[in-house]
């Protein structure tokens, strides 16, 4: 659900950086990189408030807060093994 919810943030700053300019895209990747800290930071290597910027920083922090959810809940986001009696290491 949390995944959901951000994957719906980011694509809202996404499309209005998108289809505004100046302000706005350097409004959509300062909040981007700000709510997927610190994995998002990387995307201020890019030339800022590009339009690439703004989609790494939004996939960036929406890997984050997949893995972040998935750390919270005890579910590995990834499963290692296809029988279902192995034990998972993750």
């Amino acid at each position: 659900m949390a995944i959901a919810i951000y994957g719906a943030w980011a694509f809202a700053w996404v499309v209005y950086g998108a289809f505004c300019n100046g302000e706005a895209q350097i409004g959509a990747h300062l909040v981007l990189t700000l709510t997927g800290i610190p994995l998002s930071f990387a995307s201020w290597y890019l030339p800022h408030a590009s339009m690439l910027a703004i989609v790494v920083a939004a996939g960036l922090g929406l890997l984050q807060w997949a893995l972040v959810t998935a750390w919270l809940s005890g579910t590995p986001p990834v499963v290692l093994s296809s029988s279902k009696e192995a034990k998972s290491d993750l």
